[in-house]
């Protein structure tokens, strides 16, 4: 069974050198661990009762920000986050795509195949693309960004 994990950006940056027992929870802008309603990210439950728990820490993150972990890694073995813009090499053309969360599962949104721009959905959990155009699979993936970080791939 996956972990389910989450990502934001937080409200208020933070800076790691000044809270080093966070660099486990915090990367690049990011922190990462599990989500409690809509806009905060908390991290593992250190101490719980009857109605009660504290976790390592909890910080508030801008809703529109917060990606899930799919599960599964790009090639690269970086982990694939809803709102990731990923590429990948197929019939002799570059694929560009962002990374959505569907109601059953994740899949790739298909912006750019070579020079054409298009708008395919790819689903990663049966690596079966809805329409039916031809299957592809994690490994063959690259996350090169993210679409807060890096809105400029999303231009054809």
């Amino acid at each position: 069974m996956r972990e389910v994990l989450f990502r934001g950006k937080p409200v208020k940056p933070i800076d790691p050198d000044t809270l080093p027992e966070y660099n486990k929870w915090v990367k690049d802008g990011w922190v990462y661990g599990y989500l409690i309603g809509k806009n905060v990210i908390v991290g593992e439950i250190i101490d719980f009762g009857e109605d009660y728990f504290n976790t390592e820490f909890w910080c508030g993150v801008k809703p529109e920000t917060v990606g899930q972990y799919t599960g599964l890694n790009d090639k690269n073995v970086v982990e694939i986050y809803t709102g990731d813009i990923c590429r990948y090499f197929m019939d002799n053309v570059w694929k560009y795509g962002v990374v959505e969360r569907l109601p059953d599962g994740f899949a790739l949104r298909v912006f750019r195949m070579g020079e054409r721009t298009t708008n395919k959905l790819f689903k990663f959990q049966t690596f079966i693309p809805v329409p039916d155009t031809g299957n592809i699979m994690n490994d063959q993936f690259e996350v090169i960004g993210n679409i807060w970080d890096n809105p400029e791939l999303l231009k054809a």
